[in-house]
C-alpha cells in the first residue's frame, strides 16, 4: 500500500532571499480567484519557522559542546568530577531546547498547511 501526498508548492518560489517571485505566486493565485493574501501569510510564517530553527540549532550546538566538554572532563578524572555545573547548565539548556522544540514544530505545522493550500503556478495560457 502506497501513499500518496500532497505535493505543495516549491515554497523557495516565495523566497525572495533564494530568488522566488512572490508576485507570481500572488498572480497565479488570483488566476485561480484565490485570496492572495495567503503568500504574504506563508512569507510571515516562514520567517517565524526559519528563525525558530536556527534558535533551536543554536541550542543543540551549544548542548553538544557542552557534552563534549563533560564527556572529557569525566573521561580525563576517570569519573571523579562530577561536573555539576556544567551538568546544571545542560539541563538548562535542555529545557530550553525542548521549549524551542515545541515552538518549531507548532510553526512547521501552520506553515506547511499553509503552503498545502497554495496551488502551483498557472500556467500563461490559462
Amino acid at each position: 500500500c502506497y501513499f500518496i501526498g500532497i505535493m505543495p508548492i516549491n515554497p523557495d518560489l516565495m523566497r525572495e532571499d533564494r530568488g522566488g517571485d512572490p508576485e507570481l505566486v500572488r498572480k497565479s493565485e488570483e488566476k485561480r480567484f484565490r485570496d492572495v493574501e495567503v503568500v504574504d501569510r506563508f512569507r510571515q510564517l516562514d520567517d517565524q519557522w526559519r528563525k525558530a530553527r536556527y534558535d533551536l540549532d543554536v541550542k543543540n550546538m551549544e548542548y553538544g559542546k557542552l557534552h563534549k566538554v563533560v564527556a572529557g572532563k569525566k573521561k580525563e578524572s576517570g569519573g571523579k568530577d562530577k561536573c555539576e555545573e556544567e551538568i546544571g547548565e545542560m539541563k538548562t539548556l535542555d529545557a530550553q531546547r525542548i521549549k524551542l522544540t515545541e515552538v518549531e514544530a507548532e510553526l512547521k505545522a501552520r506553515l506547511d498547511a499553509t503552503l498545502n493550500g497554495i496551488g502551483n503556478i498557472v500556467h500563461d495560457s490559462a
